[in-house]
């Protein structure tokens, strides 16, 4: 089971840099269609911010597989090593349910927005 978690979490972190790869190559190429020839290519911006969506998402799963999550220690330092590990499990599991909650909120979004035209990708 920790081999197959280690295997999602490396396809996860493979796809994520492929990802932002793709963010700047494609960034890249509109700067430099821009500059030297004079030609700007609108739909690159949707499609990074897209490509940017998903990579912070892609980001935020590994980091909350990692358990690397941005904290203030000031008050948590202070209590009690039972008190400590009980504000920890409150912790991971109030952050996991706000990924749930945003998980929810934007398939609902993309349910909504499924058929709508972006304006330079007809």
């Amino acid at each position: 089971m920790k081999t197959l978690v280690h295997r999602l979490l490396r396809i996860t972190e493979l796809v994520g840099a492929l990802l932002v790869l793709m963010l700047i190559i494609l960034l890249f190429s509109n700067i430099v269609a821009r500059e030297l020839l004079s030609i700007s290519l609108v739909w690159t911006n949707e499609v990074s911010l897209i490509l940017f969506a998903w990579a912070i998402f892609l980001g935020a799963a590994v980091a909350f597989a990692r358990g690397a999550r941005i904290r203030f220690t000031f008050l948590v330092d202070r209590l009690a090593p039972q008190t400590r590990e009980l504000s920890n499990i409150l912790t991971t599991w109030a952050g996991a349910l706000v990924l749930i909650v945003l998980f929810v909120i934007s398939v609902k979004l993309v349910q909504m927005s499924w058929n709508q035209q972006l304006t330079s990708i007809p």
